[in-house]
């Protein structure tokens, strides 16, 4: 089927070639049915309803959010997968088989379902203004809630066909009386506790506790399948909004998508560098061209850059750099700044040089310098080291003041194992 029809922004699909010829081929796999297609549409026009109230707060606050949880979830998704691959190790209808595929699918539940209905819950309340943050949405309630809620609102879905509470809160507490096996079925039992008990229960067979766990699997496949149809419908606000823009790359995009991203750029660097035809004097100059380009992108007004050949030392002059030094904050701002001026050099002009020199403005006797070898910036790029490494590992000074940078990392690790935030890389 022709997929074009899906989009509702990019009036003009197509014409991001690659892109869209792999959502056309997928679409043979993901829309095989009449089920899946109306499911798609109904994620989708989810979506977009939640877009047009503040395109730029949902993008940032909700899509990009689901996506950059993806990488939690990615270990997860991996493992599940690996464990369906076992089904065939156990005898067909047999009790084993049964213990096995309920497993599967407290695990389906918890750990995927969970956090990918997180996206059309959001986006609902996003709709309805209860939106608070996508952490909330995403923790503060059971996926039970949130099926609940979207079901509510959803007339005639099938979204969550595959889901039952009553099987997920019996797998949930099996106990002695949650999940019993006889013949060929399996029996789950929700237990509200009481004098009496409560119970609820549910009989699945093998076959259709297998039925279940591929429609849920096929659910989320379909939400990824939505989300990179929505990525690209919103293509053209993504490269024209500065913050989406920023978000995109660092968060949504994984370290090897980024690394693809650079790889044009990387294979331009890497010809200059490798040119026997090129005196060294004329590699600096084209890669310091290409440089200052990064630097605009970047916004790091650097006014000069020279080479020290003995040394292989790019110096950069930066303008605005001006250190006072009874201001820590403003010391901590020019380190940072300076350390951005390395980390944007670093993949310019790779192996020709092995240390950068950073100079703000004035004289030597109250001039802020940063000094630095280039293996940081390279551990930074590549993903191996933060930013409160590299504050770390410079040095710093302002004329013979040498400017000491202390960073508690067992503070920062408690902050982190106390937080739900992002955490960035680091050493070790």
């Amino acid at each position: 089927m022709d997929i074009k029809n899906f989009f509702k922004l990019k009036s003009n699909p197509e014409s991001v070639t690659e892109e869209f010829n792999r959502l056309q081929e997928k679409s043979e796999s993901i829309l095989s049915n009449s089920k899946n297609i109306s499911n798609l549409e109904q994620i989708l026009n989810i979506m977009h309803r939640a877009h047009s109230i503040d395109s730029q707060k949902y993008i940032l606050d909700i899509l990009f959010e689901f996506q950059a949880s993806k990488h939690k979830v990615k270990p997860h998704q991996d493992r599940l997968y690996g464990e369906m691959a076992r089904l065939d190790e156990f005898k067909p209808d047999s009790k084993e088989e049964a213990i096995f595929l309920v497993n599967i699918y407290r695990s389906l539940i918890s750990d995927l379902f969970d956090p990918y209905i997180t996206l059309i819950y959001a986006s609902i309340q996003y709709t309805e203004g209860k939106f608070d943050n996508y952490i909330v949405s995403n923790l503060g309630q059971g996926e039970r809630n949130k099926v609940e809620l979207c079901t509510s609102k959803l007339n005639n879905t099938s979204l969550f066909h595959s889901y039952n509470p009553i099987v997920r809160n019996a797998t949930s507490h099996i106990g002695t009386d949650g999940v019993s096996y006889e013949k060929n079925k399996v029996i789950f039992k929700s237990i509200k506790r009481g004098k009496p008990p409560k119970v609820e229960s549910v009989v699945w067979t093998n076959i259709q506790i297998q039925e279940h766990i591929i429609e849920l699997i096929s659910l989320t496949q379909l939400i990824d399948y939505a989300v990179d149809m929505f990525n690209l419908d919103i293509s053209d606000e993504i490269k024209s909004d500065e913050r989406i823009r920023h978000k995109y790359l660092d968060e949504v995009l994984t370290h090897s998508e980024r690394k693809d991203l650079q790889q044009p750029l990387d294979i331009k660097i890497e010809a200059i560098i490798s040119s026997e035809k090129v005196t060294l004097k004329e590699k600096i100059r084209g890669l310091t061209y290409l440089f200052f380009i990064q630097c605009r992108k970047r916004n790091l007004d650097v006014k000069n850059a020279g080479f020290h050949e003995e040394s292989q030392t790019i110096i950069m002059e930066v303008n605005g750099l001006n250190v006072d030094i009874n201001m820590q904050q403003d010391m901590t701002n020019s380190i940072m700044m300076a350390i951005m001026c390395g980390i944007a050099a670093e993949p310019c002009f790779k192996s020709l040089i092995k240390s950068y020199v950073v100079l703000g403005e004035g004289e030597k006797e109250s001039q802020f310098r940063l000094e630095a070898p280039v293996s940081i910036f390279n551990d930074y790029n590549n993903e191996k080291a933060g930013l409160f490494d590299l504050a770390n590992e410079i040095k710093a000074s302002v004329g013979d003041m040498v400017l000491n940078v202390n960073v508690d990392f067992d503070k920062i690790e408690e902050f982190e194992m106390a937080s739900l935030g992002r955490k960035f890389p680091r050493r070790g």
